[in-house]
């Protein structure tokens, strides 16, 4: 899976199914230099942070997150600031 913005469907241990996007790619905090969490089996560590669709009464943190990808929105892009990237978002 290449780096970028995705689609699909996450659902929490057994819970229901809601819509996600996700983005997967080089980690800004090591200045990209870094991935850092596996993804698939493909050994290449890669940073993947799924947003699901949901406003939850409680946090889930240690629950099982599982996804499906169902399709590509578009590749991952770098901003010098929250700024940019807002402004990106509410132009698009």
């Amino acid at each position: 899976m290449g780096t970028g913005i995705y689609y699909g469907l996450a659902k929490v241990m057994d819970g229901p199914t809601y819509g996600m996007v996700m983005s997967v790619g080089w980690n800004p905090y090591y200045k990209n230099t870094k991935k850092s969490m596996f993804v698939c089996c493909s050994q290449a560590l890669v940073l993947q942070e799924t947003h699901i669709l949901h406003v939850f009464d409680e946090d889930f943190y240690g629950s099982w997150l599982r996804v499906v990808v169902l399709g590509y929105i578009r590749p991952e892009l770098n901003f010098e600031s929250l700024g940019e990237a807002q402004h990106y978002v509410v132009t698009r």
